[in-house]
């Protein structure tokens, strides 16, 4: 199951534009969400126009369905530096190729064939701007937390620290594991007691709901940067919680480095 984050609420956990559940194909997101940002807090792309040497922002996400990873990958790319319409023509004269844009001012792009109960003889379909009445619900609680990794002092090999970002109810019980940016392979696993308070939370958790939330909602450590995460008011299991007291932390660990 993939998730299309919507690049205007691109928050760690907030709710994405749409889920694809694959078993035979490949999905790839070329964009400029969690990427490099200029001094006035934007985003800036990372592709650049061949014909113009130009950064690409008139496509802020692409998404693409292919047969495999390597032709999603490579389309998605191209259809960052096309113009929406061309992007389009392109997927739909491929055989097997969907595609859904988001282009500069919020307006959502499919091609046909983008949605399982799309004919190939659909037109395409354009949606009104994301965050309108009619395509994005409200949330009866939101909060958007930002926080960074910041760059090492003194130089030398800085290794990503591990950072989990949770919730905890009045009584310290753990109700739900925001984010979690921890290797889970080779040598990561033997990092996961140094988020000595998020590992001891989740191992009560663990006793209560039987989840294994480093298998879940896990991610790969991240390089210095600014980062957010999004929370609804629900627990891990999307149930909306009671009123009360709730305490957000953010544990961070990193290896022959600093614990906060």
């Amino acid at each position: 199951m993939v998730t299309i984050q919507i690049p205007a609420r691109d928050a760690l956990t907030a709710a994405p534009l749409a889920v694809r559940q694959l078993s035979d194909r490949a999905i790839a997101t070329s964009g400029m969400s969690e990427r490099s940002w200029n001094v006035a807090g934007q985003p800036v792309s990372h592709i650049l126009d061949p014909r113009t040497a130009s950064p690409c922002v008139h496509v802020p996400s692409a998404s693409v369905l292919a047969a495999d990873a390597e032709t999603a990958d490579v389309l998605a790319t191209i259809c960052s530096v096309l113009k929406p319409a061309g992007s389009v023509r392109l997927i739909e004269s491929i055989p097997g190729a969907a595609c859904c844009l988001i282009t500069e001012g919020g307006t959502v792009l499919c091609s046909a064939g983008w949605l399982p109960q799309e004919s190939a003889d659909q037109t395409t379909a354009e949606k009104p701007p994301v965050g309108s009445e009619s395509t994005a619900a409200k949330s009866p609680f939101e909060l958007t937390v930002d926080f960074e990794i910041a760059k090492a002092a003194g130089g030398g090999r800085y290794r990503r620290p591990c950072v989990a970002v949770w919730v905890e109810d009045s009584d310290g019980f753990p109700v739900k594991t925001l984010s979690l940016f921890l290797m889970v392979e080779n040598r990561g696993p033997r990092w996961h007691r140094d988020l000595r308070r998020w590992y001891s939370s989740d191992q009560g958790g663990l006793l209560v709901d039987d989840a294994k939330l480093i298998g879940t909602i896990s991610k790969p450590t991240r390089n210095p940067g600014v980062y957010k995460v999004a929370w609804d008011g629900r627990d891990g299991k999307g149930d909306l919680l009671q009123k009360g007291k709730y305490t957000l932390n953010i544990e961070a660990a990193r290896e022959h480095g600093s614990y906060q």
